[in-house]
């Protein structure tokens, strides 16, 4: 087997679990054991600090939204690029954190880029490889660069880099324009 790690996942149109449709997700874990990961075009409604105040007394300056991370409940993460605040290295230059007190210290610092998520994308033994099987999934080595944009448009444009050509034909569409915003 081969670590997806650090990999973006863009479901294929044909995906139509409302968990995962439409999604562009990155891979922070992927072992013989399942993977973990982490939808990166999911807002929730709240921002990150009207959740801290809910789960810490210390003070949070940031009004960023919290991204909804996957159906499976969890913790508050983060991604991010402060490698001393890191639990784990997702890729070179972006790392994940979970522990509360390295939390406490990115909200208290105000550094960006951060992106923090409620909750996480979960797959048991085999269960990713058997989905990369059924075609559900297009995989690409991610960047820092993915985590970090906005996230209109992201699914389409992630597909259509992934899909290349036969994307039209998977989309069932006669034409795909450049630039669909100047139809």
């Amino acid at each position: 087997m081969s670590s997806l790690k650090g990999h973006l996942l863009v479901a294929v149109p044909k995906l139509c679990d409302p968990n995962f449709f439409r999604t562009v997700s990155i891979l922070v874990e992927h072992t013989e054991k399942g993977a973990l990961g982490l939808v990166l075009n999911r807002l929730s409604p709240v921002t990150i600090k009207e959740v801290w105040e809910q789960v810490r007394k210390s003070a949070c300056g940031l009004d960023a939204r919290v991204h909804l991370g996957g159906p499976c409940e969890g913790y508050l993460t983060a991604l991010h690029t402060n490698a001393t605040l890191a639990d784990s290295e997702v890729l070179p230059g972006l790392h994940f954190s979970q522990t509360p007190r390295r939390l406490e210290r990115l909200v208290s610092r105000q550094e960006q880029p951060i992106r923090f998520f409620l909750g996480f994308a979960g797959w048991g033994s085999g269960q990713l490889e058997s989905e990369l099987g059924e075609g559900s999934w297009l995989t690409a080595p991610a960047g820092p660069e993915d985590v970090f944009r906005d996230h209109d448009d992201f699914w389409v444009e992630a597909f259509r880099r992934l899909a290349g050509p036969g994307v039209a034909r998977l989309l069932n569409l006669a034409h795909v324009p450049a630039d669909p915003s100047a139809n």
